[in-house]
């Protein structure tokens, strides 16, 4: 039987360099293609 492949969408990305993280756009629209980079990433967490 085949191992069932994880879906897992990829919201931000890592630059070990700076120590930040950027967001990824997860479907293309007008404003840019799927997986571009949108600016930095944040938890909204305050």
């Amino acid at each position: 039987m085949a191992k069932k492949k994880s879906t897992i969408k990829k919201i931000r990305i890592h630059n070990p360099v700076t120590n930040s993280y950027y967001k990824i756009r997860q479907k293309s629209t007008s404003a840019g293609k799927k997986g571009s980079i949108m600016g930095k990433w944040s938890s909204k967490k305050k």
